[in-house]
């Protein structure tokens, strides 16, 4: 069967149903998965396994709800059949997954490791990242500096305070229900952020159309739903604002604000790379306590002619090893994530990645020819070079990771740098998600005991770093901590006044929401 015909036996199945009603299924089933507390709506028919509350085997994923909602905007308008009954909704999920099957086979004899690579950029943020208050503290206080506040300001009409404080609003209103009524007081204050993130359903409709493709990029394409996660929708009855996939709402105003004001204001790089380095700094600073361990930032040296400064951190212990950390906000691209023929864009990203290991290496080599003012040259102190990104990159492909490694040395040799160091001082990456938790491994067991254990097995060599201390330190990865919470405290307070001084209590659970 051709994946047309997958297609049509789908879109058949969806038509029968009614919009609004199929994105509520959307939102409950989104939020069981994401919200450990949540509780699921009676009004839903549900498998064995959600009536046992059970998350051993969940039968459906965020993945697949965020397909099927765009699905739902295309082409459901029927009302004969309803997604609240379970045999409907699991019928339409398997025609998703056999579409995705057919699409891929027909694709023919493709990397298997490539694929990987898509696999996990499409599932692993949704375990990942689901919405925390670690995950929005850090966004809030990378883009709460004045020079990103202006330009936030600038592109989007917003303050950060603002578009945080609006954002919470939502969520808590999408948290007990998945439709606002953008009449109500909540919604009308609401307007800023609804322009922001939402669509009307017709303009929403006529975005998806133009990003469909039924070919391999079909399930991984990052469609409207992400950039646009409230719909608008109105009838004779109310004027609503629908969040199907609250989870996506959370992303809009944090990782993926990312896109907006790096697009449109070219000093933003600038400044979100200067407010990263310093919140990697932060991290340090609140987890290295251990008196073998110190840390110092960036310093210059070189001449006047040609300045030089040392690595964005250096996490130094004694005489025996020092991390050097380069801090780096460039993301994969969509085009990276999901390719599969064309590699163009995952080659380019892999090279800005690999321009960062390479930098390192040459602050290495001006520390063991003595030029840094900082730390001495000591011939037996081993050096760790470190990548610390904002996003995760996910560099578990040993497929992506030999990419990785090829730019790395094809660009030591142009910088005429000795390809001695990738065995002297072997490089690792890491996400600053991660490095909350490693640096307080660090901390507890020191540089040698974190790092030796990767860099000098062949294997685990090629492991991303926080999957060798989850595997080999799982129970001291388990007791980290956060290590913001009074911040993270103090944000919601901040944010709660402001919604108490523009005369919102939603906040604690104001009107508007409307359940269905």
């Amino acid at each position: 069967m051709a994946a047309e015909d997958f297609y049509r036996y789908l879109r058949r199945r969806i038509s029968k149903c009614e919009p609004v009603d199929s994105l509520y299924v959307m939102w409950a089933y989104s939020q069981y998965l994401q919200v450990h507390s949540f509780r699921f709506p009676d009004n839903i028919e549900k498998h064995t396994n959600f009536r046992a509350d059970s998350r051993a085997d969940y039968l459906l994923h965020e993945w697949e709800l965020e397909s099927v909602a765009s699905e739902i905007v295309l082409h459901a308008r029927g009302s004969t059949k309803s997604m609240r009954d379970w045999s409907t909704f699991a019928q339409i999920i398997n025609r998703v997954r056999w579409l995705e099957n057919e699409l891929y086979s027909e694709s023919g004899d493709r990397d298997g490791l490539i694929e990987l690579a898509r696999i996990v950029h499409r599932q692993f943020p949704w375990q990942q990242f689901r919405p925390s208050n670690r995950f929005l503290y850090r966004h809030y206080r990378i883009y709460s500096t004045s020079e990103i506040d202006s330009i936030c300001h600038r592109i989007i009409g917003m303050s950060v305070d603002a578009l945080y404080c609006q954002a919470l609003i939502a969520s808590s209103q999408f948290a007990q229900a998945p439709a606002l009524d953008l009449d109500s007081e909540v919604g009308r204050a609401l307007k800023p952020l609804i322009a922001f993130t939402g669509q009307p359903f017709a303009e929403f409709e006529a975005q998806i159309k133009s990003a469909h493709a039924l070919d391999h990029s079909y399930a991984y394409q990052v469609g409207p739903i992400r950039q646009f996660p409230l719909i608008q929708v109105e009838s004779p009855e109310a004027k609503l604002a629908l969040c199907p996939l609250p989870t996506l709402l959370t992303w809009r105003i944090t990782s993926a604000l990312y896109y907006d004001l790096i697009k449109a204001a070219p000093d933003f790089g600038n400044a979100l790379g200067k407010s990263f380095e310093l919140y990697v700094g932060a991290i340090l600073e609140r987890a290295i306590s251990s008196p073998s361990l110190r840390f110092a930032g960036e310093a210059a040296y070189g001449t006047r002619n040609r300045p030089k400064a040392t690595s964005d951190w250096l996490l130094i212990e004694g005489d025996a090893a020092a991390v050097f950390i380069e801090c780096k906000t460039k993301r994969p691209s969509l085009a990276a994530k999901t390719a599969l023929d064309d590699l163009s864009a995952l080659e380019q990203d892999i090279g800005k990645l690999a321009d960062a290991v390479v930098q390192l290496y040459e602050r290495i080599r001006d520390y063991s020819d003595g030029l840094f003012p900082i730390l001495s040259y000591v011939p037996d102190r081993k050096c760790y070079p470190l990548v610390v990104t904002l996003e995760e990159w996910y560099l578990i492909s040993p497929r992506v990771q030999k990419m990785l490694d090829e730019a790395v040395e094809a660009r030591m040799r142009t910088r005429g740098l000795d390809l001695g160091w990738l065995e002297a001082a072997p490089y690792s990456a890491v996400s600053v998600d991660d490095f909350e938790s490693v640096s307080q491994l660090i901390n507890s067991l020191g540089l040698i005991v974190c790092f030796e254990g990767k860099v000098r097995d062949p294997e685990r060599r090629q492991w991303p770093l926080s999957n060798h201390l989850r595997d080999l330190f799982s129970t001291e990865w388990n007791n980290t901590r956060p290590l913001f919470r009074a911040e993270t405290d103090e944000m919601y307070k901040r944010l709660a006044g402001l919604a108490e001084s523009a005369g919102s209590s939603a906040l604690l659970g104001g009107e508007g929401s409307q359940p269905l």
